[in-house]
């Protein structure tokens, strides 16, 4: 029995989770294409009119996006359909030019949270480094010959903060930030073609 299922020309997905994903989409295995079919009751349900001049894409729906491209592995590019069965008022085309421009401020406030979390990050290493230099002080000259108890609490507790502070720095400037970055950047790769029906 074979485990790896060829999907378009060069790559290739476990059978058992090509077998899942095509229960519950449309595969075209020859082309490495998954076509989402996502339905809306009103344009309003999938776009944010309130909020801006111009309708923007729901946070709600930017989180369904995200779940379902994570669940959909890469190996698969992604075909887009959204029905919406009242428009408001609103023309496809519109809706589709919404999409994009949704899609590009969603980058844009990925970008603007990447670089706040460099901020925390770096923020958290200083104290981090502050909070170790203060131990070492204290260590070298007031606590020098005390072996009461308070001097080792306080001690032990500047180590564990410091260390806090410098593993919470690196945690968010390597693996959350680079997260961050790449999720919009992923999905107008990922995605072939949008469509409104």
């Amino acid at each position: 029995m074979k485990r790896f299922i060829k999907v378009s020309k060069y790559k290739l997905v476990d059978k058992r989770i090509h077998d899942l994903i095509s229960e519950y989409f449309d595969v075209d295995d020859s082309n490495g294409i998954c076509k989402v079919n996502l339905t809306f009751d009103k344009f309003t349900d999938f776009f944010d009119v309130e909020s801006a001049k111009k309708p923007l894409l729901k946070g709600a729906l930017t989180e369904r996006l995200n779940n379902i491209f994570l669940d959909i592995p890469n190996v698969y590019r992604l075909d887009l359909v959204i029905k919406i069965k009242d428009y408001e008022g609103y023309s496809k085309e519109e809706a589709l030019e919404y999409f994009k421009n949704g899609t590009l401020f969603n980058t844009i406030k990925q970008i603007k949270l990447y670089h706040n979390k460099k901020i925390l990050s770096l923020i958290l290493l200083i104290l981090g480094v502050i909070t170790l230099l203060a131990m070492v002080l204290l260590n070298t000259y007031v606590f020098k010959n005390s072996d009461d108890i308070a001097s080792q609490i306080i001690s032990e507790v500047l180590d564990i903060a410091a260390w806090v502070f410098v593993w919470e720095a690196v945690t968010i400037y390597f693996l959350d930030r680079s997260e961050d970055k790449y999720k919009w950047k992923r999905f107008n790769k990922r995605v072939r073609n949008i469509s409104f029906e």
